[in-house]
């Protein structure tokens, strides 16, 4: 995580954790060794929002007047070029396979 992080572009909003394969989803663009751009995607199971990120989306929703469903408000993160994700998987979802329900959980 702290090698990741390091690699992190400044002023970067929001660092987008996993996603399902939904198409057509463009793929990461590389940025370094370990960290890409993240163009936009559906299925998110982990984000880290910067401070600028959460103060956007909150005047965002407080303009959209809870018209639009809140994660529709994440588009106007992916536009803006500032969100980022691993090159490499740095942890699992529950429901990926050898996790959940109880399985034992292999490296």
């Amino acid at each position: 995580w702290a090698a990741f992080m390091a690699e992190l572009p400044e002023g970067w909003l929001m660092v987008h954790g996993a996603g399902d394969a939904v198409q057509p989803e463009a793929e990461p663009v590389p940025v370094s060794g370990r960290c890409a751009r993240v163009v936009g995607s559906y299925g998110t199971r982990f984000m880290l929002l910067s401070p600028a990120a959460t103060c956007r989306l909150t005047r965002l929703a407080e303009d959209a007047g809870a018209a639009e469903p809140a994660d529709w408000l994440l588009g106007t993160l992916f536009a803006t070029g500032r969100v980022y994700c691993p090159r490499e998987p740095l942890f699992r979802h529950a429901d990926a396979p050898g996790i959940g329900l109880g399985a034992p959980c292999t490296p």
